[in-house]
């Protein structure tokens, strides 16, 4: 009886030890990543005519092509300058900015586009994680007033970068777009025949709902106007 009343009291005291070993952990990890930017540079990466300092530890979370630079056979390992040819400097400095663990600048409407590239180019996770929800919450807050043309667009993005939040909330506005709009945008052809198959599959299912709606509508005696005025409001922001 004694022995069982012994191994019931440690393990509560071993869990309550266990969570405030991993708070501390994880308050270190907070406080590693607020200032680390006031940490001693030792990696120059220049960008045009122009260089930013930054911690090669650090620099090498941002993202998996720049963790090889560093730790792989890239002559990088061997520099303490990076050299980045063809890119804007503005667009790399917000994307350094939103992806760097001791800054991650929110992302703002006007520049996320920008940024997207060089994502997906130096295959930023973390970085595109929180661009495919910052973007998913973008589209569900316009929702109906996005364009067709708009909506085109955001798709072709969402699929070009990977980014599976953002593509299903666009895809959730086009299927309630009026067809002939949404096809005949110019660059409708370049959305993939799978994302077309599943807008169509949705669409379908909310001209079922319609149909039913109106079947309802019309047993319990509506006029004519009325059904006329309800299948009008479900699509005129379409």
């Amino acid at each position: 009886m004694d022995k069982d009343l012994s191994s019931c009291s440690v393990t509560p005291v071993s869990r309550c030890e266990n969570h405030f070993v991993r708070k501390e952990e994880d308050r270190n990890k907070e406080m590693d990543r607020l200032d680390s930017i006031f940490q001693l540079s030792d990696l120059t990466l220049k960008i045009g005519n122009r260089k930013l300092y930054v911690t090669q530890e650090e620099f090498k979370q941002i993202s998996v092509v720049f963790e090889k630079m560093l730790t792989s056979d890239f002559q990088e390992k061997k520099k303490n300058e990076i050299v980045f040819t063809g890119k804007d400097y503005k667009s790399f400095v917000l994307f350094i900015r939103v992806a760097h663990p001791g800054i991650q600048d929110p992302f703002e409407e006007d520049t996320i586009h920008q940024i997207l590239p060089l994502i997906d180019e130096y295959l930023a996770e973390d970085a595109r994680i929180r661009a495919d929800w910052y973007l998913t919450k973008l589209v569900k807050k316009k929702n109906d007033s996005i364009t067709s043309t708009q909506i085109v667009q955001n798709i072709i993005e969402a699929e070009k970068y990977k980014l599976p939040k953002y593509l299903n909330a666009c895809m959730n506005v086009a299927c309630r777009k009026v067809f002939n709009k949404l096809s005949h945008d110019a660059d409708f052809e370049h959305i993939s025949l799978e994302t077309r198959f599943k807008i169509s599959l949705h669409r379908w299912k909310l001209t079922d709902e319609c149909y039913d709606q109106a079947t309802k509508a019309y047993s319990m005696n509506q006029t004519t106007k009325q059904l006329g005025e309800a299948v009008y409001n479900m699509i005129k922001n379409n």
